[in-house]
């Protein structure tokens, strides 16, 4: 669950694996509206435009069987999702002992996150859409109260 300030480097990495061998959820922006971007092998897409200070809940995921990668933002104001894209991707990158950094780059120091960050999951295994689906709207209740 994260809120995006537009502040901070050049393309806010959320999560971030060296994106351009391994993968990254990210916003990149210009005023007032941005994208969030997920990067799987430096691939530029799937990719959602959004707003600057609106809460939103971003799941990325990446089927490594049938070599897709989608990611879905949920707008929590809204209640609603504001985007759910699909791209045909190479799939989960092997090999090596990387990193996996939250609001910053691997390896450029230009690339940071200026947000409000509530919440962070990361899981190892591929959650199903309707997993997805309760986990938004349950969250969306709970999100940013208090």
């Amino acid at each position: 669950v994260i809120a995006w300030n537009g502040a901070g480097g050049q393309g806010g990495p959320i999560a971030s694996v060296n994106h351009e061998r391994y993968w990254s959820v990210r916003f990149f922006g210009w005023v007032e509206r941005g994208l969030i971007s997920m990067q799987v092998r430096n691939e530029q897409f799937p990719r959602v435009v959004v707003s600057y200070n609106t809460p939103y809940i971003v799941v990325g995921r990446v089927d490594d069987a049938s070599r897709y990668s989608d990611m879905w933002v949920w707008d929590i104001v809204q209640g609603a999702w504001l985007g759910k894209q699909t791209h045909v991707t190479q799939g989960i990158p092997i090999g090596g002992h990387e990193v996996n950094t939250i609001g910053r780059a691997t390896d450029k120091t230009n690339l940071f996150l200026s947000a409000d960050l509530k919440e962070f999951i990361m899981f190892d295994s591929f959650m199903s859409d309707s997993w997805v689906e309760a986990y938004a709207t349950e969250y969306s209740l709970q999100a940013w109260a208090g």
